[in-house]
């Protein structure tokens, strides 16, 4: 995959402007990772609730990259899918902070929270089906150019983003270096969570509820010297 491709994946997921903040990087590279999953597995019509719903999968007692079946990778094939469940469980449990926990993320919280409701809202007036969003929707945005998808009702503002993301994304051709670039997107944006400045008395207080999967990069991160002390 040349580089020029994962700019491209890279820029659809920062937005029209080229720049995005924290939370906007959050649910497009969400998205993108949904719609990834969706095509990838053509899911039944009726089970689409990972791309609808802001889910509140991810507590504080599950870590989302934990599998003790991970361990023996006997084939490619076998790897390619602990990356894409490692990346899809990295996804849900990001998306989860931002609408739950958002004191914990590097955003002000009630702004935050407003991106996640507002793209809630916007999902659910796409027609996620497989089909739908292979034939039209990601189709409508690879075939328009920047005036039409503006005015264009199939693609609501708050998620074109993130489809504009899953297009650059589907059209790697390799499977698994698709994965491979969606989970190191993950992995960094958990880091720059995790190194959040001013956030040591939100995750002191969580770890007396009994701490997210977050506060532990926290911590573990403050030991390597970054974020805060």
């Amino acid at each position: 995959m040349s580089s020029d491709q994962h700019q491209l994946c890279l820029l659809a997921a920062l937005g029209d402007e080229q720049y995005s903040d924290f939370e906007n990087l959050l649910v497009n590279w969400h998205i993108a990772t949904c719609v990834c999953e969706l095509l990838a597995n053509d899911v039944d019509t009726n089970n689409v609730n990972s791309i609808h719903v802001v889910t509140e999968r991810g507590t504080t007692q599950e870590c989302p990259t934990h599998n003790h079946n991970n361990a023996n990778i006997e084939s490619s094939e076998h790897g390619v899918e602990i990356v894409r469940k490692m990346s899809n469980r990295l996804s849900r449990y990001m998306a989860f902070l931002l609408f739950h926990k958002t004191e914990l993320l590097p955003c002000h919280p009630h702004v935050g929270r407003e991106l996640a409701t507002e793209t809630q809202r916007a999902l659910h007036k796409v027609n996620c089906s497989p089909q739908y969003l292979s034939s039209n929707v990601l189709n409508s945005i690879g075939n328009r150019n920047d005036h039409e998808i503006a005015n264009a009702d199939v693609i609501p503002y708050r998620v074109r983003g993130g489809m504009m993301a899953a297009k650059r994304l589907l059209e790697i051709v390799d499977v698994e270096e698709r994965w491979g670039l969606i989970l190191e997107l993950w992995v960094e944006i958990l880091i720059c969570a995790g190194c959040a400045p001013n956030k040591t008395s939100e995750h002191l207080h969580h770890l007396t509820l009994g701490g997210q999967f977050l506060t532990n990069i926290w911590v573990l991160l403050g030991h390597m010297g970054l974020g805060d002390k």
